[in-house]
């Protein structure tokens, strides 16, 4: 699925509670607060080395991965 919206430069809305997949597949990670849904954070998730070629899977191996995983769960903790 990761290739076929890269390939056909197609905008996609993925919703998940899996902080990894979200990383590994999106350009930016959305964070809502609690009902009544607000925008709480906004984090643009950059790849900088040739980010159009990297796949989910080297995205989890990439330096900035655990960076931005730590960052999200630190956000989702101050809205718990």
């Amino acid at each position: 699925m990761f290739s076929i919206l890269k390939q056909e430069g197609k905008t996609t809305l993925m919703v998940t509670h899996d902080i990894p997949e979200g990383i590994s597949m999106a350009d930016r990670m959305l964070i809502l607060s609690r009902r009544p849904a607000t925008l709480a954070a906004d984090f643009p998730l950059d790849f900088p080395e040739a980010a159009e070629a990297l796949t989910p899977l080297a995205r989890r191996n990439h330096p900035n991965f655990s960076t931005y995983f730590n960052l999200i769960w630190k956000e989702l903790d101050v809205h718990e």
